[in-house]
């Protein structure tokens, strides 16, 4: 494969944005995360009553506008993950709980290892919701969607800085 054939590829699975694939064919989070507004993929078979929430494809939460999406993520991270008991934690059980093996192609100690890296700690390190959930948020729907948050000049294809933005700060209104 020559160059610009390479670049052709590139820019038409950059520009796919429907998350329908064919049938029986597997869905990777980034083909449905981004068209659904669910940038962290946030999937409940029996969907909560989230702001901004449009419904749901076999679990996987559907939202009007991407801050609601991020906030949606966001929210059920801090208060699952972080509040209820858990605290200080690693990535690394976190990810355990987070993006268990088995659901799906989840691999937890590969996601661990990329959200380590990106925000500079190990996955065996205590981290807290105040320190590091902006930062974990941001990497999570970095790795959920192939795409790191301002990173895309499409917005079709990404969070804007701005989307993030407003949908983490919606958390705790």
């Amino acid at each position: 494969m020559n160059i610009q054939e390479s670049i052709r590829r590139i820019l038409r699975e950059e520009l796919e944005t429907t998350p329908t694939k064919e049938k029986g064919e597997k869905m990777g989070t980034g083909d449905w995360a981004l068209p659904y507004k669910n940038p962290m993929a946030l999937i409940q078979k029996s969907p909560d009553d989230w702001d901004g929430l449009e419904g749901d494809d076999n679990g996987r939460l559907k939202f009007k506008e991407m801050k609601y999406g991020v906030r949606a993520g966001v929210k059920n991270l801090k208060n699952t993950y972080f509040s209820k008991g858990i605290g200080n934690t690693t990535l690394i059980d976190l990810f355990k709980k987070y993006a268990p093996s088995g659901h799906g192609a989840n691999n937890p100690s590969n996601y661990a290892d990329f959200v380590a890296n990106k925000i500079g700690v190990k996955v065996t390190d205590k981290l807290s919701w105040d320190k590091y959930g902006k930062k974990i948020s941001r990497s999570i729907i970095n790795f959920e969607t192939g795409i790191p948050i301002g990173g895309s000049k499409n917005k079709v294809n990404g969070v804007t800085e701005d989307e993030f933005e407003t949908g983490y700060t919606l958390v705790n209104s």
